[in-house]
């Protein structure tokens, strides 16, 4: 490649990039987070009716794969996305897909059973160990060695939980995920 097709490279993305992000901020009920000068840049919902979550989980219907970074004291819960020398031709096809589902997204009820549940466990001062991490996947739909093919409630517990008991949520769940011969729920 040398310097002059790297660059080339870099040239794209970037060129690429921007088409996303300038097409989501057309989107009204949607934001880009900052001002991004990257190929990575994150994304927020402004509306009640559009959770971050569900879009991801409807994209990936859809064969787009975002990176939930759940809501903390200085960001909002938000989308991540990573762009790259394989994503340049895709750029207009995943716009087309992205406008159609957030327009999707806006018809659809908001869920109140998941909203309820975080309410409960804002309030709860529960002792996190393996009983009460198998309990609480349960909860979530989360059992057995896969991954749920739905992530929205999950994401949004997960985020109203403090984050050091998310964290270790995650690792535990990992570790038994992955680890051969590990419990299950």
């Amino acid at each position: 490649l040398g310097h002059e097709g790297y660059l080339e490279i870099v040239r794209e993305v970037m060129a690429a990039t921007q088409v996303v992000i300038d097409g989501i901020n057309r989107i009204d009920a949607i934001k880009v987070l900052g001002k991004p000068n990257m190929c990575m840049f994150s994304f927020a919902s402004t509306s009640e009716k559009i959770n971050v979550y569900r879009l991801a989980d409807a994209l990936k219907k859809k064969g787009w794969f975002l990176q939930p970074q759940f809501k903390r004291a200085n960001s909002p819960a938000n989308l991540h996305i990573s762009m790259n020398r394989s994503t340049v031709h895709q750029a207009k096809a995943f716009l087309k897909d992205f406008e159609e589902t957030v327009e999707a997204l806006r018809h659809e009820e908001v869920d109140d059973k998941t909203k309820e549940l975080q309410a409960e466990l804002e309030k709860l001062s529960l002792k996190f160990d393996d009983e009460t991490f198998f309990k609480l996947a349960e909860m979530a739909g989360v059992s057995g060695t896969e991954l749920p093919e739905k992530m929205e409630t999950i994401n949004q517990i997960m985020e109203v939980l403090p984050y050091d008991v998310s964290e270790w949520i995650l690792i535990e769940y990992l570790n038994n995920l992955m680890v051969p011969g590990s419990k299950e729920s």
